[in-house]
């Protein structure tokens, strides 16, 4: 269908084709207008066929365009249904974890290019936990001990001979009288095993503000006659805040009676 065509129809022959190709205009739309809103309806359908013929012969677009639709995710309704989590991802990583002040967990994982570099598989394997408390350098640390482990594990619990201390730990193994580290951890540390020596000063009492406390309970006159755990008894259940702030502190308590 070309315009010459066209033209040698009537406006009602072309208003015809119009509607059949679902097409819109006016009642009072003109021949002409007509001609060209047909030709151009041509032109769009001709050109979408042309598209839709290329893109089915060329297999890469259609390729990229399955590629690029999205894809629908899985749905699980619960954790049995979803697919278990890797063993291993391909990358070499030492991971070391503090659980209390005697024992740290150390897991890892080698890549196959690795295991292949150091024959891994028939190497004897160990663990170098080195002490690097106050350097944080494993060059130069106070000690260290190894662990021998099996050529299966990926992971070992290590019990440290100090609490307090913070420590560092080399994957390797013993070649000519050497050790060679393969991976090296991060560092972490130790707590404390006992009341920490670090003295709060925000929360200290000073003598002055004891000795209104004693004033202010009468304990200071009771101080010589009872013993240590029958005096703190006496003040928790005598002294109050308004005895201890108002001045009161001159009324004499009667002393506990020895028995």
């Amino acid at each position: 269908m070309n315009e010459s065509n066209l033209k040698k129809k009537t406006v009602a022959e072309l208003k015809t084709i119009a509607n059949e190709k679902k097409l819109k205009f006016t009642a009072k739309a003109k021949k002409s207008d007509l001609i060209q809103l047909i030709l151009t309806a041509e032109k769009v359908t001709e050109t979408a066929q042309e598209i839709k013929k290329d893109f089915s012969q060329d297999s890469s677009s259609q390729s990229s365009s399955a590629l690029s639709q999205p894809q629908p995710q899985p749905q699980y309704n619960t954790f049995s249904d979803a697919p278990p989590l890797p063993s291993h991802y391909g990358k070499n990583k030492m991971i070391f974890m503090v659980r209390d002040p005697f024992w740290g967990f150390v897991y890892w994982e080698t890549n196959q290019a690795v295991m292949d570099e150091h024959q891994l598989y028939n190497q004897t394997k160990y663990l170098r936990v080195y002490d690097i408390t106050g350097t944080n350098n494993p060059e130069q640390p106070h000690s260290h001990f190894d662990i021998k482990i099996n050529n299966t594990a990926n992971n070992w619990y290590i019990n440290f001979p100090q609490p307090n201390r913070t420590y560092v730990i080399d994957l390797g193994y013993i070649k000519d009288g050497q050790f060679i580290t393969v991976l090296r951890s991060n560092i972490a540390s130790t707590p404390r095993d006992d009341v920490s020596d670090q003295i709060d000063e925000e929360w200290m009492m000073s003598d002055e503000y004891f000795n209104n406390i004693l004033k202010a309970s009468g304990a200071d006159q009771l101080f010589q006659q009872i013993g240590s755990q029958e005096l703190m008894k006496f003040l928790a259940g005598n002294v109050t805040e308004e005895s201890l702030f108002s001045g009161n502190v001159s009324s004499p308590v009667k002393p506990l009676s020895s028995k």
